[in-house]
């Protein structure tokens, strides 16, 4: 891995630290963390639910402000992120 890559993954690894950390009850801190092009993805999710994916900010947006009220007391515990070959990309369980 390049210095550079070191560098990418520690920024987006910060990122995704502090999307599960912040407060669910609080959609915008959630929301300032969105980049633009971002993806929002429940690749495990049960085949009930109407949509698992979420692509660009504004779809993003809207989808975090329809869940915050179902998930103000929820805290992530036990939270590992794993990292992939790709710096931009976590496995996060």
């Amino acid at each position: 891995m390049t210095g550079g890559d070191a560098a990418l993954r520690a920024g987006n690894r910060a990122v995704v630290e502090a999307f599960f950390t912040s407060n669910l009850g609080n959609p915008a801190e959630r929301i300032a963390l969105w980049h633009p092009d971002g993806v929002k993805e429940l690749p495990f999710a049960p085949s009930e639910l109407p949509k698992t994916r979420w692509e660009g900010r504004d779809d993003i947006v809207a989808n975090t402000h329809a869940n915050a009220g179902m998930f103000e007391n929820v805290v992530h515990t036990d939270l590992v992120i794993h990292d992939c070959v790709d710096p931009g990309l976590f496995f996060v369980t």
